[in-house]
Parts: C-alpha cells; structure tokens; sequence
C-alpha cells in the first residue's frame, strides 16, 4: 500500500476546512439525500461524502456503509483531493500498486471500485470528496461522472450555506453584545453628565435669587446665555438617553394604527388648534408592532409637518398607506417649506439641524428617533420633498413581526 501524498497546501487547506465547523456534527438529510442520489445515478452500493483533516476522513453522509470515519492513510480519498482537476476513478483497486493491500480493499468494505470528486472551496482548496463506492470493478459513462461533478457542488453548496449562517450567528451575537454595551454607555453617560449641568442651573438659581447679587446688565446677560445654554445641554442629554434606550423593554403586539393616530391627535389638541392644522386620516391597517415606539414616529411626524409649515399657511396634513408584498408603507404628507435634495439623507442623523434655533426649535433628534424605530420595525424611513413645496415622510413596517426577536 502507498499512502498519500500530504497536499501541497495541507496548512491551508486544514484551516479552510476548520473554518466550515462541520467536522463531528450530526447527520443532516440534505447530505443523505445526496450521497443516496449518487448512488442510485452510479448504481453503487455506497457513496460517501468524505471530509479529509490531519489524520483521518470523517463521513458526513455514509450510504451504505456504517462507519463514520477511517483513518487518512487507508483513505481513497486522501489520494483523490492531491488531484483536484478531474474525478478520481480506481477501476479495479486489486490492481493497483497504491491501493491491493490497503485493508479497506482486503477487508470490510472490501473497496474495489473508486470514483471521488473533490470538494473544492471558494478559496480553491479541497476538503475532501464526494464518492461512490463498488465492491467489484466498474466503470463510469460521462453522463454518470457529469451528474457526479453537479452533485459534488451541491455538497460544496450545502457547506457554504451553513458556513455563512453560522458567520451570520456570530455576527448577530457580536451585535447584541455591542448594542448591549452602547445601551449601557448612553445610559452611564447621561447620568454622569446630568448632575453637572443640574448643578450650574441650580448654581444660576440661588445667584439670581440672592437679594443683594449687585449684577449689572452685562453680568445678568451672561448668565442668562449660561442659563439658556445649560437648559438646552441638559435636553440633549435627556434625548440622548431616550435615544439609547428606545425599544429597549418593547415588545411585539397586535395594534390599530387607527386609535394610535386618534390618540396622537388628542395629546396634540392644543397645537393642532393653536396651528388650525387640517388633518386628513386615510382607513389605516392593524398590525403587529412596538406600539409605543409606533406611536412616537406618528406623533414625531404630525408635529414635524406643524412646525415647518410655511408662514401665514395653514398646515395641511394627510397620513394614508400602502399594503405592500412585504411591508406596510406608511405617508405623512404635508404643504410645508419642503427640504433641499441635497440635505435628504443629513436630517435622519442624529443632532443633525437644517434651521437656526430662533426660525425652528429643537434639537435635532426627532427624525433620528424616527429611523430608529423604523428599523426595529425591520424597515425605513425616507422623505420626498421639494423646497418650499411640502414634504412627504414615508415610513415602512415589515408584515412579518409577530415572532420578532429585537437585536
């Protein structure tokens, strides 16, 4: 018997196949119904899928034979991955040098006939083969070694798939972690950052309240700008943990959207009166959602379109939507001032103003709020709008969330 020849990038090749973390797992009928398929096509008693590590070829899938692996030395193939370029066929192993005494031919299960495909990753290193297996010689036409190569790449298929879930696994747990962790940060450093501003505003209070402070006007001016700028420190702040922990205790249920926008417009009476805003609402659906987080992006909207109406204007306010394939796409149209193209994608970053604080208040982190909860109802959020010809703020929301679990 002549063992194999170690491959030419036997490091490599073994790194590769760790990566695809197959090794020792359980059966899985994809595999089986592939090694029974080829060997019915071959008419062979045994086909194998075959994964060749440093010592020894494990079996994915063994039809016909009742090992689940063989040591490397006795290995077909062993022999079959140094010659990646074509099938590997063995006619007749009793008489070939490499393989008459191997106990494989001269035992169970008494290999006489051979023909692997090497299984050959995406970085072009093989990982072991798919074979069939006869106990007495043979031979294979060309539709049996074409149909052999197709089924091989469906291993290789197969072997993908499950690599790249398993990366997709890792990923979403890396994501959790990392989201976990800025969740905990925003909290801590909200915290950390309110008592100091609570202080310089309660500073400012017992110093504007001291009966004998002697300030002249320039004094009192300034303290009015730290004051100001304290006040509007501390709503960042506030946003900024808002922000971080939006979502966070959510939980899926069945919602009208109906009574959410009804609602929404009771707790906007004043100024949807103070503005005489015009507010049409389309039959919308019921569905499932974070019912909360919806109610804010409804509620972010409607009182976005009152702010930015135009002067002298009465706003005019229309939500309506459209079911989807496989999305709820929402609309909140207005006849506001309407945004420049080029600032489109800048008003969903967070922070992120268009206007001065005297025209507009705020602080620039409602749309931000906005996208957030956009994406953890699995969509998007985008605005069609020209300037001074109002805007229109679409939203979707996917059909599938019943069972949906938050990263």
């Amino acid at each position: 018997m002549i063992g194999p020849d170690e491959h030419i990038k036997e490091s490599e090749r073994l790194n590769d196949l760790e990566s695809f973390s197959i090794l020792d797992t359980l059966p899985e009928s994809d595999y089986d119904n592939l090694t029974r398929l080829a060997s019915q096509i071959c008419n062979t008693p045994i086909s194998l899928i075959s994964l060749i590590d440093d010592k020894r070829q494990w079996f994915k899938s063994h039809h016909g034979l009742e090992a689940s692996e063989t040591p490397k030395e006795q290995a077909f193939c062993a022999h079959a991955i140094n010659d990646q370029e074509q099938v590997f066929i063995i006619e007749d192993a009793r008489k070939d040098i490499r393989f008459h005494d191997n106990p494989l031919v001269t035992g169970d299960p008494h290999v006489i006939f051979y023909a692997g495909v090497p299984l050959i990753s995406e970085s072009g290193l093989p990982l072991g083969t798919l074979c069939v297996i006869d106990n007495k010689p043979k031979t294979l036409s060309q539709d049996q070694i074409h149909s052999l190569n197709a089924l091989s790449k469906q291993v290789m298929n197969l072997l993908k798939l499950r690599k790249n879930e398993k990366l997709l696994e890792q990923s979403l747990k890396t994501l959790k972690a990392k989201n976990k962790e800025l969740e905990q940060f925003t909290f801590i450093a909200s915290h950390d950052l309110q008592e100091p501003i609570n202080t310089v505003i309660s500073l400012i209070d017992i110093l504007e309240e001291e009966p004998n402070n002697n300030l002249n006007a320039i004094e009192k001016k300034s303290f009015e700008y730290i004051y100001s700028a304290a006040h509007r420190m501390k709503a960042l702040v506030k946003a900024l943990l808002d922000y971080g922990k939006l979502g966070e205790r959510a939980q899926v249920k069945q919602v009208d959207c109906n009574t959410i926008v009804k609602n929404v417009i009771k707790d906007l009476d004043a100024l949807i009166k103070e503005s005489k805003a015009q507010i049409t609402i389309n039959k919308l659906p019921t569905l499932y959602a974070f019912e909360v987080e919806l109610m804010f992006l409804f509620k972010y909207l409607i009182i976005n379109a009152i702010k930015f109406s135009k002067p002298n204007v009465t706003p005019v306010i229309k939500i309506s939507f459209i079911a989807e394939n496989l999305n709820w796409r929402f609309s909140v149209e207005d006849n506001g001032i309407g945004i420049d193209e080029k600032y489109k994608e800048k008003i969903f970053l967070i922070f992120q103003r268009l206007h001065q604080r005297v025209t507009y208040s705020g602080i620039g982190i409602g749309l931000s709020h906005c996208n957030k909860i956009a994406e953890l109802h699995k969509g998007g959020i985008w605005v069609d709008s020209k300037l001074n010809h109002g805007s229109s703020f679409q939203f979707t929301i996917n059909k599938n969330l019943k069972h949906y679990e938050k990263i």
